[in-house]
């Protein structure tokens, strides 16, 4: 389990290290802005945001210990049977499937809005592609079982990249 002063040092620690970007993001400013995504996307849907505020919030604390790493080196560690994500000792919350979507597509909102706004070249241009193609993915994943869900978060995704 990480102590506060370890998570404290959120706040310095790099996202995009791979990506050209005209100024940095870090975790602790990544982690709330996907944390208030999640609090509007609860609302507009009327669902109760407790547990996933504090998860959002949570969910990249790995990146305290280990830096950010890319996603195409994540997805590789994963196909090797290690999940970086779950390395890190914390109370992980029990997350439904829907819940952890809910999450994820406020994980790849931010991504993409700090991207679209701080990418500088094509290779910016490559990744933001790439993760709004994985935004789509995870609406389609996430939102499969309620059309009117679906809906409300294709509206609420729509509003957000305005």
């Amino acid at each position: 389990m990480l102590t506060l002063t370890e998570i404290l040092r959120a706040s310095h620690v790099r996202r995009w290290n791979i990506v050209a970007t005209s100024r940095d993001q870090s975790v602790a400013e990544h982690s709330f802005n996907v944390c208030m995504i999640v609090r509007a996307l609860c609302k507009r849907l009327d669902i109760p945001d407790e547990e996933l505020t504090k998860a959002a919030l949570e969910h990249d604390l790995d990146e305290i210990v280990f830096g950010d790493i890319p996603s195409p080196m994540k997805q590789k560690m994963q196909l090797d049977g290690i999940n970086l994500n779950d390395y890190v000792a914390q109370e992980m919350r029990e997350l439904t499937a829907f819940q952890k979507g809910i999450l994820k597509i406020a994980d790849l909102l931010d991504a993409i809005l700090f991207l679209r706004d701080h990418k500088i070249d094509r290779h910016g241009e490559d990744v933001l592609r790439d993760v709004n193609h994985r935004l789509a993915h995870h609406m389609v994943a996430c939102c499969s079982n309620s059309p009117t869900v679906k809906a409300e978060v294709n509206m609420f995704v729509s509003e957000m990249l305005l």
